[in-house]
C-alpha cells in the first residue's frame, strides 16, 4: 500500500529524498490511518500536535 497524503494528495512514491519520507505522519481516527507528507506536515505541526480536529486546519 502506498500512503497518499490527506490534505494535498502526494504520494510517498512521489518523494525521492529519504529524510523526506521519514518526515511523513500518520494520525488513526476512528480506525482509519490518515497520511499527512513532508509539507503538510511542517504546515500543521501545531495543529497535530494539539490534537485539533482537522475541520480546523
Amino acid at each position: 500500500m502506498n500512503p497518499t497524503c490527506a490534505r494535498c494528495g502526494r504520494t510517498r512514491e512521489s518523494v525521492t529524498d529519504t529524510a523526506q519520507l521519514l518526515a511523513w505522519a500518520r494520525e488513526r481516527e476512528d480506525g482509519v490511518d490518515r497520511w499527512l507528507c513532508h509539507d503538510c506536515a511542517r504546515t500543521h505541526v501545531r495543529d497535530i500536535e494539539g490534537k485539533l480536529p482537522a475541520e480546523y486546519w
